[in-house]
């Protein structure tokens, strides 16, 4: 069984030898711990590694950033601090310690963004033309070609930021201003979703047309530990529209997985992202309450899931791993539906001896090997 069979045996409620092997991946800062406590340096993360039981996946890309982008550049710094000007015009804070492979273990302060108002808008859609060649995969007929015959689980994502509305909204204006733009600005946001809408499905276009991808991804990071950062209300009135124009599209293209990543808890909104036609999420992350057997029971065979391992577990060792992975793994996988991996990144508390513990554990449980 290759491993685009093994993905679509799953994700259908078939018949697999077992579900695929995926994870997340894992911090640069964690990586360097793992080798200097004996990871081999010739080994990645997270691509296909034996050692690691892991199996790769293929990403398709249309590029969603800004063309030309904002110059970048440090405004002000200190020992401990420097406040950047982002490629995307976004203008942040971040803390100087720590940083590894321009990757900081805590969140930057996001200062400002660069849209405030309708003019500010008007003048970034220049960054924004979708008939810019660079925006497709070089040589796109040639890999087309190339992919009809691919046998891993093959994804349309959008490339150069997290793809998904939400997040986009968020790029252009902040969190904070995006959450006062609901209520004061409504006619501005309807605006912005229109024309990232169209971006998208112009972009996707020739994407669709010449190649079948197993699933669209959709990148929202929609939510925080106490619940979604926007009420369903606002959901119905901006987002649901949008998304089902993209996914009607997607669908007439012989789509039929449409998956959503985000951290946080946002069950809040599940029924109405199955209402629109997402049908898949991830990381289901357990440190916001997000539990993938209480989703399940809650919402059976219409709801796909993956990751929701809690990553807290492995840190604290082997009895913990055991315990975590044995309440959520054999149910699930029996049920179908389901790909276990961690709920996020591989954080740098985790030990080596851990990681290569939970790994082990899991492969036993999800193939039933004798002694699981």
């Amino acid at each position: 069984m290759t491993h685009r069979e093994r993905f679509r045996q799953t994700m259908s409620y078939g018949s697999p030898d077992r579900p695929p092997r995926w994870e997340y991946g894992a911090w640069p800062q964690t990586i360097q711990r793992w080798r200097q406590e004996g990871m081999a340096a010739d080994l990645t993360w997270p691509v296909h590694q034996p050692h690691y039981l892991i199996e790769p996946r293929e990403a398709v890309s249309f590029r969603i950033d800004m063309i030309p982008p904002f110059e970048e550049a440090i405004l002000e710094q200190d020992e401990r601090y420097e406040v950047i000007r982002r490629p995307d015009g976004r203008i942040t804070r971040a803390l100087k310690e720590g940083t590894l492979d321009g990757v900081r273990i805590c969140m930057d302060q996001y200062l400002d963004a660069p849209v405030h108002n309708a003019e500010d808008f008007a003048a970034l859609k220049a960054r924004y033309r979708s008939d810019a060649p660079e925006r497709l995969p070089a040589d796109w007929p040639a890999l087309a070609a190339g992919l009809q015959s691919c046998e891993l689980p093959l994804s349309l994502v959008g490339a150069g930021a997290h793809y998904g509305l939400y997040m986009q909204l968020r790029s252009w204006m902040g969190t904070e201003q995006l959450s006062y733009a609901f209520y004061d600005q409504p006619r501005l946001i309807h605006e912005m979703l229109d024309f990232f809408t169209d971006f998208t499905l112009e972009l996707i276009e020739p994407l669709l047309r010449d190649v079948q991808f197993d699933y669209f991804h959709f990148a929202e990071d929609l939510a925080g530990r106490s619940g979604p950062l926007f009420s369903p209300a606002h959901f119905d009135e901006f987002f649901a529209p949008r998304y089902r124009r993209i996914i009607e599209r997607c669908r007439a293209a012989g789509i039929e997985l449409i998956h959503m990543d985000s951290d946080g808890n946002f069950e809040a909104l599940l029924p109405r992202l199955l209402e629109v036609g997402v049908n898949w999420i991830d990381p289901c992350e357990a440190a916001a309450g997000m539990d993938p057997v209480k989703l399940r029971r809650e919402y059976g065979r219409d709801l796909r899931l993956s990751g929701g391992l809690d990553k807290r577990a492995v840190a604290k060792g082997p009895a913990a791993i055991e315990e975590e992975l044995r309440r959520k793994i054999p149910p699930l996988v029996e049920q179908g539906g389901y790909i276990p991996y961690l709920d996020h990144l591989f954080p740098h508390d985790i030990p080596y001896n851990h990681l290569l513990y939970y790994l082990d554990i899991k492969a036993k449980l999800m193939e039933a090997r004798e002694g699981a």
